[in-house]
């Protein structure tokens, strides 16, 4: 009886004992899993931490640049600062110096005007043009220099000054072209000596024009035009100096077409440095 029971028995402890080992089995897959997950949320831990410490140094480093470049702000702030006060100096005492230069100046033009050397209307109408740009206020002598600055980086200046003894100077530059010989009776000039200066004055106008387009610098798109000449230049030189000009100016602007502006403009009389 007993023997029959065991035997009955048998197939149940058989199923217990695969249970059991399945069990088992599933068990430990699962610890391995379990592990791996660990092992790689370590590993994902770590990885983590490491662009923690990188960010930590990446702000280390952003923080000591903010500083570097906070200090290079305050140091170009001052140094702007400064940069003004001197300029704020440098213009008063330039505009001191202009209003002390233009009332010496007005001096000793009115001493050539009672002295016969300078005509009243030439005196007047400079005197006009030198109170009309208000260089005794800074703020209008500002306005002027950033106006001419501005201008003279697109403009190319021909500029023309007959000097008191009706000698040409061209940008500054004594030429050597001159008129002078002047006949009393014919109450004119010497017709050869009146056609060489109109020829060589205009010969030399063209030449300064090539020397431009020539030149290392860039021709600008404007080009201005400009005739001044001493108290005591001679009124029939002054006038066909302003002819040899004026058609020099129509005959350029027509070969310039649109490519440039040109603009010519006779100032009249002002003095130079060698003239006062």
């Amino acid at each position: 009886m007993k023997l029959k029971s065991l035997l009955e028995l048998t197939p149940l402890v058989d199923v217990f004992l695969i249970l059991l080992f399945a069990f088992m089995i599933n068990s430990r897959q699962t610890t391995e899993a379990q592990q791996a997950s660990l092992l790689e949320a370590k590993q994902q831990e770590a990885t983590l931490i490491e662009r923690v410490r990188n960010l930590e140094e990446q702000l280390l480093q952003y923080q000591s640049h903010l500083d570097a470049s906070h200090e290079q702000v305050l140091e170009y702030q001052w140094r702007l600062e400064e940069q003004g006060r001197v300029l704020d100096e440098t213009l008063i005492d330039l505009s001191g110096r202009l209003s002390g230069f233009f009332g010496r100046l007005d001096s000793v033009l009115q001493q050539e005007v009672l002295q016969g050397q300078l005509s009243q209307d030439d005196f007047d109408r400079f005197r006009n043009r030198v109170g009309a740009l208000g260089l005794d206020q800074t703020e209008n002598m500002i306005r002027k220099i950033y106006l001419l600055s501005e201008l003279e980086a697109y403009a190319s200046f021909i500029n023309i000054y007959l000097d008191s003894s009706n000698q040409v100077i061209l940008n500054d530059q004594v030429t050597g072209v001159s008129l002078s010989s002047y006949d009393t009776e014919l109450d004119d000039f010497e017709p050869q000596a009146k056609k060489l200066y109109l020829d060589n004055l205009e010969k030399l106008l063209w030449e300064q024009y090539q020397t431009l387009l020539k030149g290392n610098q860039k021709l600008g798109d404007v080009v201005m035009i400009t005739f001044g000449h001493s108290a005591t230049a001679m009124t029939g030189v002054v006038s066909l100096t302003d002819q040899v000009l004026n058609n020099f100016y129509l005959k350029l602007k027509t070969a310039e077409g649109n490519a440039r502006k040109v603009f010519y403009s006779s100032l009249g009389f002002y003095p130079i440095k060698n003239q006062l």
